[in-house]
């Protein structure tokens, strides 16, 4: 079985698996089986679990979508090459993070930039 072959596997079982994360948080948000509390002042424990709930379900979806990217270039024969220099990805990078779309030299460039970018600074006056 090919790297692609088995990577492409792994990655769709992911998918599933996180497609079915969410449902079931939407699921609990709907509250099917687990109505909202009539009274108000009940309800905060429950609305600050749906806050959780949605940053996890934000989280599923960010990852999801790299997944569904990185089996279109899976299969369009440009996964494992670096969106930025061209250059393969290493294997351990792929195994690690398997949706990368960067090597780690340009990944490591990009967030240094993002890290010192000024509209990153908080409460920074230029000049």
């Amino acid at each position: 079985m090919s790297a692609y072959l088995a990577r492409r596997l792994h990655l769709t079982a992911r998918l599933a698996q996180l497609e079915r994360h969410l449902r079931e948080i939407e699921t609990n948000r709907r509250r099917v089986t687990n109505p909202l509390d009539p009274d108000w002042k009940d309800q905060a424990p429950t609305r600050q679990n749906d806050a959780v709930l949605d940053k996890l379900a934000a989280g599923d979806r960010q990852q999801m979508t790299a997944i569904r990217a990185a089996l279109i270039r899976i299969a369009e024969g440009t996964y494992g090459i670096c969106r930025t220099c061209g250059e393969p990805i290493a294997p351990q990078r792929l195994a690690a993070l398997p949706y990368a779309t960067q090597c780690l030299a340009c990944a490591t460039q990009a967030e240094q930039q993002a890290q010192y970018a000024p509209h990153t600074w908080p409460n920074r006056k230029l000049g």
